[in-house]
């Protein structure tokens, strides 16, 4: 069994990479809200470890979590692939799909020249 620092790091980690973590605004002004994090060594912090979204990445050779790490991971990646149109892709099967991706290219960087 892990360590509870290893552990509550690594699930914290892999909350922030799934988007399982609450936003975290930075206030207007010059005042920041102190929290327990940043207090002096010995200062007891939140126990986060009952969350819902800790439940899910409690177990990292889970097969939900599994499957929730790789879905995140495609649909990043074809969101990745629409805004910046790469080339290679995985998505390019045929000589048609990879023109209409260098037609794209093409027309961009003519845009970007004027």
């Amino acid at each position: 069994m892990a360590a509870r620092f290893a552990a509550t790091l690594r699930r914290q980690l892999y909350k922030n990479h799934l988007g399982l973590s609450p936003p975290q605004f930075c206030p207007a002004g010059d005042t920041e809200p102190v929290t327990a994090a940043m207090r002096m060594v010995g200062t007891p912090h939140v126990d986060e470890t009952e969350s819902e979204e800790d439940k899910i990445v409690m177990d990292p050779l889970s097969v939900e979590l599994e499957q929730l790490w790789k879905g995140t991971a495609a649909q990043n990646s074809e969101a990745f692939g629409n805004v910046f149109k790469c080339v290679p892709a995985a998505g390019i099967q045929t000589w048609a799909q990879y023109k209409g991706k260098s037609e794209f290219q093409s027309i961009v960087r003519a845009e970007k020249r004027k």
